[in-house]
């Protein structure tokens, strides 16, 4: 049996966020994201706010929390940043 897979490598991928963020709905969902002012994060919290999400920002670095939701535009107003160590029990509220 052939390999799927093989030559993928050699393959360029390329999509554009704004087409894929239009095929999926998430309005009326929240979604939480633990480290989410990291690059991973970040990315993910912008395409799940494209979507239509909610969504709940965890992070222990307060500043690239903030600035991410500034960097994000209008998708930011639906970002909410709660400053969490991952020890700690409880999400400290960043304050307004």
């Amino acid at each position: 049996m052939a390999d799927k897979t093989a030559g993928a490598s050699e393959q360029q991928v390329s999509f554009d966020l704004d087409v894929l963020t239009k095929m999926y709905d998430f309005t009326g969902k929240t979604v939480a994201i633990t480290g989410g002012a990291g690059v991973l994060g970040s990315a993910l919290a912008g395409a799940l706010a494209g979507c239509g999400a909610k969504v709940a920002i965890l992070d222990m670095n307060e500043e690239a929390g903030k600035a991410l939701i500034e960097r994000m535009g209008e998708r930011g107003k639906q970002i909410s940043f709660f400053k969490q160590v991952a020890t700690s029990p409880r999400p400290q509220p960043a304050p307004n």
